[in-house]
């Protein structure tokens, strides 16, 4: 990969397997650093192993498909997309029980990212994220606009 502070996307797929998850918490660390953004590199790759993590576990597609995993700076933010094959909506799951070891991604990408949500695609489905290079700005979206309510339902 290269080390050119100006490009504004990094793309990159991976298999649809637990291991990818590492993979794309790399891949995020190092186009942080690249972009001069070490500062914001924890929460990006936080964020990416969520979502990777939700599109390798919880998608229901078939066997052999791939995550597209694609990071995009600009406006004060990066935003996070991670496409599946799968279809549905990923939905935070209420309050859950100190003792699970999973369910908790969403919550963590909301209490994390300044917004998401899901875009469909013609197959699939893209899960993004935006987190902002501030942290006085986590309330305000790529474009400026104050966010009023996260992506989550009820919230």
């Amino acid at each position: 990969m290269s080390e050119n502070q100006g490009e504004t996307v990094r793309r990159t797929r991976l298999p649809r397997r637990r291991a990818s998850v590492r993979k794309a918490r790399d891949f995020a660390r190092e186009v942080a650093g690249a972009w001069g953004y070490r500062e914001l590199a924890d929460a990006l790759a936080l964020v990416v192993s969520e979502l990777v993590t939700n599109a390798v576990v919880h998608a229901r597609c078939g066997a052999g498909r791939q995550v597209a995993l694609t990071l995009v700076r600009g406006n004060g933010a990066v935003r996070v997309e991670v496409r599946d094959s799968g279809r549905g909506v990923p939905v935070p799951r209420a309050a859950v029980p100190f003792t699970e070891e999973s369910g908790r991604g969403l919550a963590v990408v909301d209490a994390v990212a300044a917004d998401w949500g899901v875009r469909d695609e013609v197959v699939g489905k893209t899960v993004w994220a935006l987190l902002a290079l501030e942290p006085d700005a986590s309330n305000v979206s790529a474009n400026g606009r104050k966010v009023a309510a996260r992506a989550t339902p009820g919230a």
